[in-house]
């Protein structure tokens, strides 16, 4: 008995040798695994001469029998008889020596995005603004965004992954005198962009005044703000913080002048 199940086994790796030597490539492999959403997954398949790279394919571990043998071809997962939410693996077979087949679209396999801002608050003696978050893809930074002359801007980021409270956030903010406002902004993975709800905030601090609109080396403030300085072409040509601005490099004209929630035109001489 012993000796026939050893001449048994012989057999069987002795064939499984002659297969993997007379076809050196049947082992190359590329796989993805995921969740069936209804969805079916796109091969892109490279060929060599006459001859496809994609020798067979698995969709947990039985094989695919529809056409494969196109420059691009369907898996069509619903032939399966797969619940929504079954997990699903799926092998592709190739021949290294007439390229590597791609899943065009391997996401097909992963939960949709369901990001959403739940709460926002804002805490105005602290000035400082709180959001809560839901969904599965929160990996990309947080932008706060400020509402200022005549545009909304992003005054600071905040990375999801260097925070010790998710799905909470809380971030610190820098007013402008009179009526502020203030939103949240994520852009996930996909690119898709999300909004927080608008924040009203109404600061006590002085207004900003500009000193004097014909200027020769600085332009001047009453307090620090926030400010940026655009040429007549509306390129941009200075901006920062601070109670002045050194002009004195730039050529005599016309200049628009954003500061605190202002618009003004300056002169320099």
């Amino acid at each position: 008995m012993r000796n026939r199940f050893t001449s048994f086994v012989f057999f069987i790796l002795a064939s499984f040798y002659l297969v993997i030597a007379s076809n050196p490539d049947a082992t190359n492999e590329i796989s993805v695994q995921g969740f069936y959403f209804g969805k079916n997954l796109i091969v892109i398949n490279p060929m060599n001469g006459s001859e496809f790279a994609t020798k067979a394919v698995y969709v947990n571990d039985v094989i695919y029998k529809d056409e494969i043998n196109s420059c691009a071809f369907e898996i069509d997962l619903s032939r399966f008889e797969l619940e929504i939410g079954d997990e699903v693996t799926i092998r592709i077979l190739y021949s290294g020596s007439h390229g590597t087949p791609q899943i065009y679209n391997p996401e097909a396999l992963y939960p949709e995005n369901t990001f959403s801002f739940a709460s926002v608050e804002c805490d105005k003696k602290a000035m400082n603004i709180s959001w809560t978050v839901e969904g599965n893809d929160i990996t990309e930074s947080f932008e706060l965004e400020h509402y200022r002359w005549d545009k909304w801007m992003t005054v600071k980021l905040i990375n999801p992954l260097e925070t010790k409270t998710y799905p909470s956030f809380t971030t610190s903010f820098v007013p402008h005198s009179g009526r502020n406002l203030f939103r949240v902004k994520y852009i996930d993975s996909d690119g898709n962009i999300y909004y927080s709800s608008e924040i009203k905030y109404t600061s006590r601090i002085k207004e900003v005044m500009l000193l004097s609109d014909k200027v020769k080396t600085t332009i001047d403030f009453s307090e620090e703000t926030l400010y940026q300085l655009y040429d007549e072409n509306g390129a941009l040509v200075l901006d920062g913080w601070g109670i002045s601005i050194d002009i004195e490099s730039l050529e005599k004209g016309k200049y628009f002048l954003n500061y605190d929630s202002k618009t003004s035109i300056i002169y320099k001489r």
